[in-house]
């Protein structure tokens, strides 16, 4: 694994706080009694209090003078959901709250307390969807008497990119005719459902061949033939993200659910995204350490499809993490097809 990059800053940001601003109007008005009475006293709680808010501010500009921070992501991550960092500081003056800017999909996470150079493991929530290769901490640093506060930007540079994916997000579904294929045969090579496993009642779409007499005439109402097929279904989830936004976002969510529905009743799960073509994308510039700054930059022009049978949490994950905006080409398939979009889900 190479060494993490160091980290990138923004300029450091100094706030007063509300109890230096009360210390600040006693200071002149002390120093206008002064000038009218000579008091002696007068002058030194002038002067007590300009020396201890200089000390207190340099110490809070310098506690985020020399702070770096390494960070190890896990590989994979759900978007919004917490997940465990580790976390190696160096440079540290003085302890200091570290936490991560919201977006639009989580608010700012609570901040961290930071009071030793020790590697350590930090749970927060995981960023938006996307692969992440770096995370952005705004850093918040106290001089000894409270009086000020500095704040800080870090972008810190991950050794591994993170696949983070979306939530699966759980919706009704009305599931057609299955269709299955032969055990190692390809995807688009169909086989008929002829192993009996016993009956139940009609249902609107039934072909009128699987009707089963004699059950029909036991019961009273008409009763078709259940069968299982010689191999497995073939499910196939179209992704049509068309542009960003929460609405695409809410869209991958559901291909994540049905993509785990498919696995989980062991059907044979095709995934099918569209993917930039560029590599590693350049950040924006780092912001102030009050301005907004994105955690994952949106794709550069440029992409193709991407079509894989996806068997386990972790490939549904990295290929939405990876899915980019734009329809995909589709191939033949004799399967069936499931389309994902914003404006909503169509069997195909």
């Amino acid at each position: 694994m190479s060494p993490p990059l160091e980290p990138d800053v923004s300029r450091r940001s100094l706030q007063v706080q509300p109890v230096m601003w009360g210390l600040i109007a006693l200071a002149l008005l002390s120093l206008v009694v002064y000038l009218f009475t000579k008091s002696a006293p007068q002058l030194m709680l002038c002067l007590a209090i300009v020396l201890a808010g200089s000390m207190d501010a340099l110490s809070a500009l310098l506690a985020t003078s020399d702070l770096r921070l390494a960070v190890q992501a896990p590989g994979e991550g759900v978007a919004g959901l917490d997940c465990t960092y580790f976390l190696q500081p160096s440079g540290l003056r003085r302890p200091v709250q570290i936490s991560r800017p919201g977006t639009w999909m989580a608010f700012r996470t609570p901040p961290v307390l930071i009071d030793r150079e020790a590697p350590g493991a930090l749970t927060l929530s995981a960023p938006p969807r996307g692969v992440i290769r770096y995370l952005v901490f705004d850093v918040d640093a106290s001089g000894p008497l409270g009086l000020f506060h500095c704040l800080r930007r870090l972008r810190v540079w991950l050794p591994q990119p993170m696949f983070v994916g979306p939530p699966p997000v759980a919706h009704t579904v009305t599931w057609p005719r299955q269709r299955s294929i032969r055990f190692g045969d390809n995807e688009i090579a169909t086989v008929g459902h002829d192993l009996f496993r016993g009956t139940r009642p009609y249902v609107r779409g039934d072909n009128q061949r699987s009707v089963h007499w004699p059950a029909t005439a036991h019961h009273g109402s008409l009763m078709v033939k259940e069968t299982d097929g010689l191999g497995m279904v073939a499910f196939r989830i179209v992704v049509h993200l068309p542009e960003p936004g929460p609405a695409s976002e809410i869209a991958a969510a559901r291909a994540a659910w049905l993509a785990d529905e498919g696995a989980r009743q062991g059907w044979l799960v095709q995934l099918v995204t569209v993917e930039s073509n560029a590599t590693v994308p350049t950040p924006p510039p780092l912001a102030a350490a009050t301005g907004p700054l994105p955690l994952s930059p949106l794709p550069p022009a440029g992409s193709r499809t991407v079509s894989t049978r996806v068997r386990s949490r972790t490939d549904v994950t990295r290929q939405l993490a990876a899915a980019s905006f734009g329809m995909p080409e589709l191939e033949k398939w004799r399967g069936i097809t499931r389309v994902v979009s914003p404006w909503g889900d169509d069997w195909a």
